[in-house]
Protein backbone atom coordinates (compact mmCIF):
# COMPACT_ATOMS: atom_id res chain seq x y z
CA UNK A 1 0.00 0.00 0.00
CA UNK A 2 1.35 3.33 -1.11
CA UNK A 3 -0.33 6.24 1.13
CA UNK A 4 -0.23 9.50 -0.61
CA UNK A 5 -0.69 12.65 1.09
CA UNK A 6 -1.73 16.09 -0.76
CA UNK A 7 -1.80 18.98 1.45
CA UNK A 8 -0.99 22.74 1.17
CA UNK A 9 -2.90 26.02 2.13
CA UNK A 10 -6.55 26.51 1.24
CA UNK A 11 -7.79 27.10 -2.37
CA UNK A 12 -3.76 25.73 -3.60
CA UNK A 13 -5.79 22.70 -5.74
CA UNK A 14 -5.60 19.95 -3.13
CA UNK A 15 -9.27 18.23 -3.79
CA UNK A 16 -8.83 18.15 -7.81
CA UNK A 17 -5.71 17.05 -7.80
CA UNK A 18 -6.43 14.35 -5.03
CA UNK A 19 -9.52 13.15 -7.19
CA UNK A 20 -7.16 13.12 -10.44
CA UNK A 21 -4.63 11.08 -8.87
CA UNK A 22 -7.51 8.61 -7.67
CA UNK A 23 -9.13 8.69 -10.90
CA UNK A 24 -6.11 7.40 -12.54
CA UNK A 25 -4.60 5.20 -9.82
CA UNK A 26 -7.13 3.81 -8.00
CA UNK A 27 -7.79 3.09 -4.47
CA UNK A 28 -9.27 5.30 -2.03
CA UNK A 29 -9.55 8.94 -1.98
CA UNK A 30 -10.14 10.63 1.75
CA UNK A 31 -11.83 13.88 1.19
CA UNK A 32 -11.03 16.66 3.53
CA UNK A 33 -13.36 16.82 6.53
CA UNK A 34 -13.13 20.22 7.25
CA UNK A 35 -14.91 21.00 3.82
CA UNK A 36 -17.78 18.90 4.85
CA UNK A 37 -18.23 19.60 8.76
CA UNK A 38 -18.06 23.60 8.09
CA UNK A 39 -20.39 23.64 5.47
CA UNK A 40 -23.32 22.38 7.96
CA UNK A 41 -22.29 24.18 11.09
CA UNK A 42 -24.56 26.57 12.14
CA UNK A 43 -21.97 29.29 13.30
CA UNK A 44 -18.73 30.59 13.80
CA UNK A 45 -15.95 27.77 14.46
CA UNK A 46 -14.05 27.40 17.13
CA UNK A 47 -11.06 25.23 18.46
CA UNK A 48 -13.28 22.45 19.49
CA UNK A 49 -14.47 22.17 16.23
CA UNK A 50 -10.74 21.99 14.79
CA UNK A 51 -10.31 19.31 16.87
CA UNK A 52 -13.14 17.15 15.84
CA UNK A 53 -12.15 17.96 12.29
CA UNK A 54 -8.76 16.72 13.21
CA UNK A 55 -9.93 13.63 14.07
CA UNK A 56 -12.84 13.07 11.65
CA UNK A 57 -10.11 13.13 9.24
CA UNK A 58 -7.88 10.68 10.86
CA UNK A 59 -11.28 8.38 10.99
CA UNK A 60 -11.44 7.96 7.35
CA UNK A 61 -7.68 7.75 6.70
CA UNK A 62 -8.09 4.76 9.56
CA UNK A 63 -10.96 3.16 7.77
CA UNK A 64 -8.69 3.69 4.12
CA UNK A 65 -5.63 2.05 5.09
CA UNK A 66 -7.76 -0.84 6.75
CA UNK A 67 -9.04 -0.96 3.50
CA UNK A 68 -5.84 -2.82 2.30
CA UNK A 69 -5.85 -1.52 -1.10
CA UNK A 70 -2.92 -0.20 -3.25
CA UNK A 71 -3.36 3.46 -3.16
CA UNK A 72 -4.57 5.66 -0.48
CA UNK A 73 -4.70 9.50 -1.32
CA UNK A 74 -5.05 11.72 1.34
CA UNK A 75 -7.13 15.05 0.55
CA UNK A 76 -5.38 17.33 3.54
CA UNK A 77 -3.75 15.20 6.61
CA UNK A 78 -2.82 17.01 9.85
CA UNK A 79 -0.01 18.50 8.77
CA UNK A 80 -2.48 20.84 7.29
CA UNK A 81 -4.91 20.69 10.77
CA UNK A 82 -1.76 21.19 12.84
CA UNK A 83 -0.77 25.04 11.24
CA UNK A 84 -4.23 25.72 10.92
CA UNK A 85 -4.50 25.63 15.10
CA UNK A 86 -1.08 27.01 15.84
CA UNK A 87 -2.07 30.30 13.42
CA UNK A 88 -5.72 30.29 14.56
CA UNK A 89 -4.77 29.41 18.09
CA UNK A 90 -0.94 29.17 19.06
CA UNK A 91 -1.86 25.60 20.06
CA UNK A 92 -1.80 22.05 18.70
CA UNK A 93 -3.07 19.18 20.83
CA UNK A 94 -0.32 16.77 21.93
CA UNK A 95 -2.01 13.75 20.73
CA UNK A 96 -1.98 15.32 16.89
CA UNK A 97 1.53 16.08 17.02
CA UNK A 98 2.42 12.32 18.55
CA UNK A 99 0.10 10.96 15.79
CA UNK A 100 2.36 12.96 13.47
CA UNK A 101 5.88 11.92 14.88
CA UNK A 102 4.71 8.43 13.88
CA UNK A 103 2.54 8.66 10.66
CA UNK A 104 3.42 6.40 7.58
CA UNK A 105 3.50 8.45 4.37
CA UNK A 106 5.43 7.19 0.84
CA UNK A 107 4.47 10.17 -0.67
CA UNK A 108 4.00 14.21 0.13
CA UNK A 109 2.65 16.38 -2.43
CA UNK A 110 3.26 19.75 -1.66
CA UNK A 111 0.64 22.24 -3.41
CA UNK A 112 1.03 26.09 -3.62
CA UNK A 113 -1.19 28.63 -4.92
CA UNK A 114 0.98 29.47 -7.89
CA UNK A 115 0.03 25.79 -9.39
CA UNK A 116 -2.56 26.49 -12.33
Amino acid sequence: MKIVRIIGGESTGKSALSKDLHQHFGGVLVEEQARKYLHVLQRPYEKKDVVEIAHQQLSQENKAIQSNVTWVFCDTDLHVIQVWMEFKYADCPRKFLDHLAFQHTDIFLLCSPDLP
